[in-house]
């Protein structure tokens, strides 16, 4: 199991910066800037721009296409919804996709026990997990923090760059610049089909 972290080392009104490590070693930064489009992402390795990550205003469903260091689209991420039937709702989930793999992600929350992002890659009607996000439950200074738990190599630039997507669109407040400050917020999941989407034998498997 690769296990990486994804930490957020700046954060102020209109910007964030991001460290990617794997243990002790560095193996990608990021940076989050805010404009009258939206957020633009930058993800690096080292100096170079590997991944930019940038809004779909007209596709809504908070879409962001992922685009390679030639600035040509080789993925996504978007909102999506699978249907509910008669007594039994439905829910919203993540789909994901990077050079020609495609992914569905689940976020399920259990309080105090944790707050999780399942990982599934999906090929016709089929899914299988290949990862889980942990995102820690106390944030201090408005800097949250994201472990990374993936069985491929193959499958971490996603992981980290879902993370990005995640802090866009859910933890981060423009609003908020303050320091020494510490805040833990517990979510709960209720929907009994999204709740089995977590597997906690995932990470001895």
């Amino acid at each position: 199991m690769i296990k990486t972290q994804v930490s957020q080392t700046l954060h102020t009104m209109f910007q964030a910066s991001y460290q990617i490590t794997e243990g002790s070693k560095e193996l990608a930064t990021a940076k989050i800037s805010e404009n009258r489009m939206g957020a633009s992402i930058d993800y690096y390795k080292g100096r170079e721009c590997f991944y930019r990550l940038r809004y779909d205003k007209e596709q809504g469903g908070r879409h962001y296409w992922i685009l390679d260091d030639w600035d040509e689209p080789c993925g996504r991420f978007f909102l999506t919804q699978k249907k509910g039937k008669l007594f039994k709702p439905g829910y919203v989930y993540i789909r994901g996709s990077l050079r020609g793999r495609e992914y569905n992600i689940y976020h399920v929350g259990f309080g105090k026990e944790g707050n999780y992002y399942c990982i599934y890659e999906r090929s016709d009607q089929e899914e299988e997990q290949v990862a889980l996000i942990e995102k820690t439950l106390t944030v201090t200074d408005f800097k949250d923090t994201y472990d990374c738990y993936g069985k491929r190599e193959e499958d971490m630039d996603l992981l980290h760059l879902l993370c990005l997507y995640i802090d866009v669109w859910t933890s981060r407040d423009t609003a908020k610049g303050a320091v020494k400050s510490k805040e833990i917020t517990y979510e709960v999941t209720h929907h009994k089909e999204l709740k089995e989407k977590y597997d906690p034998s995932f990470l001895k498997s």
